[in-house]
Order: C-alpha cells, then structure tokens, then sequence
C-alpha cells in the first residue's frame, strides 16, 4: 500500500497506550521484586529480558486503512518488527459485520494483565466478507460506527 498519507479515507487502530503504561508499571515492579528478593544476576538479567519481550514484542496492535482502491489490515507489535499486512480490493469485499462484546469485569482486569486467550469469546470481532466466501476475522478492535464508514466507503468505491 502507498505510505502517502493523502490516499487514506479512514483509519481505525486499536491499540491504547493505556496498555502499554500498564506493562511498563508491571515491568517495573517485576524488576524492583526480582531485584529484592533474588540475588543471582543471571536470573535478574534473564527476567528482566523476558518481561521486556513480553510489552515491546508480543504486545499486538492492529489497524485497519481504508483507501480509494481497498482496505488493508495491519497487524504489527510495539517495535514495529513483525508486520502482518493484507490488502483487499473493494469490489473483492462483499460487506462488513461487527460482533460487540459481551463485557464481564474478570475478563477485563485479566486482559488488562495478561495477553493470552483468556478471551472465552467475549472480544468484539469485525468480520469482512469477500464475495467468494472468505471471512478474515479481526478480534477487539473497531465498533459499529467504524463498520458503517467501512462499509459506506466500500459501496462508494466499487
């Protein structure tokens, strides 16, 4: 997809750096524990490097760009090393659905801690539809509101 930043009709990015103030607290009171209470350095360092990989590599983000010739989704960690990227041609997209999510407060403090599946299906999730039966599911990121501009734009482009 072109970088120019003209051809862009609408952006949706999920990622809050609420998240990431979040991880970097955890990364500093894991390193202020394993500190006090462990002596050998080796396990410090070993530690301290695990829980570095854990916010600034397997920390997802995901965003959708819609332009003039397509929709492309992007998926890509905090340091921007591994980019998973797909391209859709409008008139290849049949429609766009949006599932919400079903809000439970112990799936929400644990996601806010942990990044794992511990979902049980209660993210939203943004389905688009190709005309040949296709479906790519992006998981928590987008509303209702993002869909219908998505699929606005869809139509107008075909």
């Amino acid at each position: 997809m072109d970088k120019n930043v003209k051809g862009i009709l609408y952006k949706i990015q999920e990622f809050s750096y609420s998240i990431l103030l979040v991880r970097l607290i955890a990364l500093g009171a894991s390193i202020y524990f394993i500190l006090i209470f462990n002596n050998d350095p080796y396990f410090n360092g070993f530690m301290i490097l695990f829980f570095a990989f854990i916010i600034f590599i397997a920390t997802q983000k995901k965003s959708i760009t819609a332009t003039k010739f397509g929709i492309e989704t992007k998926e890509f960690n905090v340091l921007n090393l591994f980019t998973k990227r797909e391209f859709f041609r409008h008139k290849d997209i049949a429609t766009i659905e949006f599932t919400p999510s079903t809000f439970s407060i112990t799936m929400f403090l644990l996601n806010r801690v942990i990044t794992s599946g511990l979902d049980a299906n209660k993210l939203s999730v943004l389905k688009i539809i190709m005309k040949d039966g296709k479906e790519i599911e992006l998981k928590n990121i987008g509303d209702q509101l993002d869909v219908e501009n998505l699929n606005k734009i869809n139509i107008e482009n075909q």
